[in-house]
């Protein structure tokens, strides 16, 4: 009786249409599976010396470690304690718990950050856009270019790719604070802004500004609609806040001790330069030029949108519209309301 009661338990909490999404985000694992190893990325090296000198300290009993010691020929750096290294703490528990190398630990965060990712814009977009949108705005997602091949495979940076993870699980988190406002709510969004924080640096800054946008833009659009929304968007407001703090630990010291490193030299080429970056609005809204694969700088990057992106953009723009229009209804105002924001 107990067995079965729990089964009911399990059966009644389990979303067939979250499983569905996993499976489907699944095959994004291909290149995992094909074969051994990490592809020579941009960063990939990186990344493995700085799980494996994280995981060094673990075993000296060092847990939170500001100091890289066996770096720059032993010479030692204060890489920890200016560098966000959730990915090495996450890396060091798999090591202790599964037995897998600096490599192997990455290889999984890989697939997790996939599974995650999949898993955490389902839960948000469902709320708003229901359980088939979920799916759809999970394989959107978790299918870019920018997830799917530059950050694991490319560019090989794996904090980046963990912050563009756990970032979907962190606004269904706010968005259960707004529609329910209950303390285990507010507790995960806490936690969820406070690891955010800790995963990457640059993308804390970015995707932190994003989910105060996002609640900036629901507060104001509830002040048409109901007074106890705006409340709720508040709480979110004051959560971002308490996230924040918890993650002082990291940001604080760093704010401190600024200038007893050389930070500039973060852009201290033209190549690490984000103000090199910005694309003139012209080459924006160009076309994608044919690329002739013969040439020396064929295969250059081109950062421009393109006519495919604009047009699918402006498809589901319709689509929404069209469903709001036919259902008249609070999902599809609140998908209305979603896709004007995002």
């Amino acid at each position: 009786m107990i067995q079965s009661a729990a089964m009911k338990r399990i059966q009644q909490h389990l979303d067939p249409f979250l499983i569905v999404t996993l499976v489907l985000c699944g095959f994004s694992l291909w290149p995992l599976l094909r074969q051994a190893g990490l592809p020579n990325g941009d960063d990939v090296l990186y990344h493995v010396y700085r799980a494996a000198e994280m995981d060094r300290a673990w075993a000296n009993g060092v847990y939170l470690p500001r100091w890289a010691e066996a770096f720059y020929e032993g010479y030692g750096a204060p890489l920890f304690h200016y560098y966000a290294s959730l990915t090495y703490y996450t890396t060091s528990v798999m090591t202790r718990l599964l037995g897998l190398d600096a490599v192997n630990s990455l290889r999984l965060v890989i697939a997790l950050c996939m599974l995650g990712s999949g898993a955490g814009v389902y839960g948000f977009v469902r709320a708003y856009a229901g359980r088939a949108g979920g799916v759809l705005g999970a394989l959107a997602y978790v299918y870019s270019p920018y997830i799917l091949f530059t950050e694991p495979y490319a560019r090989g940076t794996y904090p980046e790719l963990m912050a563009f993870a756990l970032f979907p699980a962190v606004m269904w988190a706010y968005s259960r604070v707004i529609r329910r406002g209950d303390a285990l709510s507010v507790g995960c969004a806490a936690l969820g802004s406070g690891l955010l924080i800790i995963t990457h640096n640059l993308m804390a800054l970015v995707l932190t500004a994003l989910l105060a946008g996002w609640l900036g833009f629901g507060g104001m659009s509830s002040v048409l609609v109901k007074r106890a929304a705006l409340r709720r968007y508040g709480l979110g407001v004051m959560v971002v806040g308490l996230g924040v703090g918890l993650a002082a630990y990291f940001w604080l010291p760093v704010m401190r001790e600024g200038d007893a490193v050389k930070l500039n030299n973060l852009i201290g080429v033209a190549q690490l330069d984000y103000r090199n970056f910005f694309v003139p609005t012209y080459d924006l809204f160009a076309h994608s030029p044919r690329l002739d694969a013969g040439a020396f700088n064929g295969l250059e990057a081109q950062l421009n949108l393109g006519v495919a992106q604009w047009g699918l953009a402006l498809a589901g723009v319709l689509g929404v519209v069209g469903v709001w229009l036919w259902r008249r209804d609070g999902l599809a105002e609140g998908a209305v309301v979603q896709t004007a924001f995002f």
